[in-house]
């Protein structure tokens, strides 16, 4: 079973053993879309050509701040997470290196005539000899609103 499978078994037990979603704050109009539970996993993409594997971060902690109209915009939201990082194997889910830190965030918006842009940047760093990895790219949404991150280009830093 492939790590991203994985994962999405781990994010919807997180969510069915009721673990806290991080709290969300702006207008009282606006609803939130993204969902990350503390503890939740998120592989956040390929850490090559720095180091091989994926970065995987374990939420520790963050926030979600919406505002604006998600029906018909214009709309933001930007959520916020924390949390420890590791590198892992996408094939076997093996864990290559731990011990790093790291930040992303995932920004959804929409204009007012309801174009869609989902964006993340995320950095982590790693204890030597790997250092800081810096990732920017795209993401999706599953059904929980978790999300699930694609198209990503690493940075060495």
């Amino acid at each position: 079973m492939k790590l991203k499978n994985l994962l999405l078994i781990a994010f919807a037990a997180a969510l069915s053993l009721g673990l806290s979603v991080i709290a969300t704050s702006g207008a009282s109009a606006a609803q939130s879309n993204i969902k990350i539970p503390a503890g939740a996993l998120i592989d956040v993409g390929p850490a090559a050509p720095c180091a091989a594997g994926d970065i995987v971060i374990t939420v520790k902690s963050g926030h979600d701040n919406a505002s604006g109209d998600p029906v018909s915009g214009p709309y933001h939201e930007n959520a916020t997470i924390v949390g420890d990082a590791a590198l892992v194997d996408p094939a076997t889910g093996a864990v290559i290196v731990q011990g790093g830190h790291a930040n992303a965030w995932f920004t959804v918006n929409i204009n007012p005539g309801g174009t869609v842009v989902q964006q993340d940047f995320a950095h982590a760093d790693f204890p030597a000899p790997v250092g800081r990895i810096d990732l920017s790219g795209k993401f999706t949404l599953n059904a929980s609103g978790v999300p699930v991150v694609n198209n990503q280009r690493a940075s060495c830093g």
